[in-house]
């Protein structure tokens, strides 16, 4: 079994899928979105909310982890696409990962009076055709069924207090990709849309090998970023790549952070905090046998039993259990309050019962009170 390496970009966090399906994560761990399940099957998908990860599994399973993922339904099987809140089956049906929230919303009706509306859920209870894609763009979802037509729906109604409708173009079954302003065909061409200055630009690009495309950057088969104009016009800071940068296969972005997977299986970011994002080190590291984290923390077991601790806080990796000096047979990692401080702590257990542990302490910017003394 040989999966599509892949990279998934989220808020201050960085999920990597390798060739045998194994996932790994990077960055912010307030929501426990690092802490992987050590039973995880091999995936071949990873998406993400601020409060969960839903990981497609090869068997077409999911899997959900991070602070939110009880509200995931897990018990779907035999899926083919997902999105962070939608999946379709093999069949081409499209079913909920998520239970949509009843939404009781104030709407506008003059210039000092308003209504509450209750909207229910706007899936389509049937499909008509097998759909064979899901897209999620802004507040709308699409399925594309196998004969090049869509259904769409709205997810969210209200912005404000006024409705908000999103057309997307006619040729979406076409396209591999779409941002904003640009399109993606399936043939690796690309052409603007949504606004005529983009749709001018764009047409004058003459490539017609692409492979992926963000807000950002554009992906050709050779591995070569091509910038992507903004549509305000405006400088982009992140059109500053790094120097040097390999042959490329897939990139990613969000916000104001870039990153991108090479073809020798390396990591690349850039952009706005981008050191706390980026891994201690290549992801097709064959030496290492187990990973742990806790928030901006990772803990990291070679085979040879040494084990080392990334701090990207403080951009450190430093040795914490040397080559020999002892057989690891479990790691945890966790976080420990005590009064208004609260510490990253790992604890590693060795075979002869001994347990090691290390404790570093930050401050948050609220207070919090616990009367558990760290390393208790």
């Amino acid at each position: 079994m040989s999966i599509t390496p892949e990279i998934t970009l989220g808020y201050q966090i960085l999920f990597h899928i390798d060739t045998s399906g194994r996932v790994s994560a990077w960055g912010n761990n307030s929501e426990r979105l690092c802490d992987i399940p050590a039973d995880l099957p091999p995936v071949t998908k990873v998406v993400c909310t601020f409060e969960y990860a839903i990981a497609l599994c090869h068997d077409g399973t999911l899997r959900a982890w991070g602070s939110g993922s009880a509200q995931v339904i897990k018990t779907h099987t035999n899926l083919r696409h997902i999105t962070t809140k939608f999946g379709s089956t093999e069949d081409g049906h499209v079913v909920r990962l998520v239970p949509f929230q009843k939404l009781q919303i104030p709407v506008k009706t003059g210039p000092d009076t308003w209504r509450t509306e209750l909207f229910a859920d706007q899936l389509p209870t049937t499909f008509t055709k097998p759909v064979t894609r899901l897209w999620e763009f802004n507040e709308h979802v699409y399925a594309v069924h196998d004969d090049g037509t869509m259904t769409s729906w709205q997810e969210l109604y209200a912005n404000n207090g006024q409705h908000r409708r999103l057309s997307l173009p006619d040729d979406l079954a076409q396209l591999k990709a779409i941002t904003p302003h640009i399109k993606l065909y399936q043939d690796g061409h690309l052409a603007g849309w949504n606004d005529q200055r983009m749709v001018d630009i764009i047409a004058a690009i003459p490539h017609r090998d692409f492979v992926d495309i963000n807000e950002h950057f554009a992906l050709r088969a050779t591995g070569e970023l091509v910038p992507m104009p903004s549509a305000d016009g405006q400088p982009n800071p992140l059109h500053n790549v790094p120097v040097g940068l390999p042959a490329l296969i897939q990139i990613d972005a969000y916000d104001k952070s870039m990153v991108a997977l090479t073809r020798d299986g390396r990591i690349v970011i850039w952009g706005e905090k981008s050191s706390t994002l980026n891994p201690p080190l290549p992801v097709n590291d064959t030496t290492i046998a187990d990973i742990v984290a806790a928030r901006d923390m990772v803990l990291i077991q070679y085979v040879d039993g040494s084990v080392k601790i990334w701090d990207s806080e403080f951009h450190s990796f430093d040795d914490f259990i040397k080559p020999g000096q002892a057989r690891i047979v479990q790691m945890a990692a966790n976080l420990r309050s005590w009064h208004s401080d609260w510490y990253k702590q790992f604890i590693v257990l060795d075979d002869n019962g001994h347990v090691y542990t290390d404790d570093r302490r930050w401050e948050l910017d609220f207070d919090r009170d616990s009367d558990v003394e760290p390393g208790t």
